[in-house]
């Protein structure tokens, strides 16, 4: 299976999953869906996801793993990270920062910051390369990693790359510069 006809098909299961939860929300605040079947609702939710967390790992395994740049953040305190604690997954936060990239990511993450995205986006992989080996210090939430879909739902994340920055929210590949500006960051 090509690279292409994976990343479709992975985008077509996020925009269905998507989709379905965005038509439960309006059919309950129309009161269309009665208080006992909203447990039967929920539950329909739930295996929903599931089936597509597992369709998206099928995926993975079957590709070989081969991902772009790491699954999770740092532990910025937003606990976006589920391995937080773990000794492989915290970042040495002492380790000097060399530079201005590597500064300007740190700065992201400090501010509250998220970056959405996932392995697959091209996109998502050029904003990291950007930032060079900062990049390891960027507030990512990886959208295809089960442990943070919820997030990614939570967050109605619907396109990618996705930034969050002072409660705003920017689609799209954005330059260093303009980060830094929407941030109030030094770069």
């Amino acid at each position: 299976m090509s690279k292409a006809r994976k990343k479709r098909k992975i985008e077509r299961a996020i925009k269905q999953e998507a989709e379905i939860r965005k038509n439960v929300r309006e059919k309950i605040k129309q009161g269309k869906i009665k208080t006992k079947s909203k447990k039967k609702v929920v539950i329909s939710i739930i295996i929903a996801i599931v089936v597509i967390a597992a369709a998206l790992i099928i995926i993975f395994v079957k590709s070989g793993g081969n991902t772009i740049g790491n699954n999770i953040v740092p532990n910025n305190g937003g606990n976006i990270n589920p391995n937080a604690g773990n000794d492989n997954s915290a970042i040495d936060n002492s380790a000097v920062i060399n530079t201005k990239e590597a500064a300007l990511a740190k700065c992201l993450t400090e501010k509250g910051v998220i970056f959405y995205g996932a392995s697959w986006c091209p996109h998502c992989a050029n904003q990291k390369k950007a930032f060079g080996d900062g990049a390891k210090y960027l507030p990512y939430v990886e959208c295809t990693d089960v442990a943070l879909q919820q997030k990614c739902v939570d967050a109605e994340v619907t396109s990618i790359p996705d930034w969050r920055i002072n409660g705003q929210k920017y689609l799209g590949e954005r330059s260093l510069e303009n980060l830094a500006s929407y941030s109030g960051c030094v770069y």
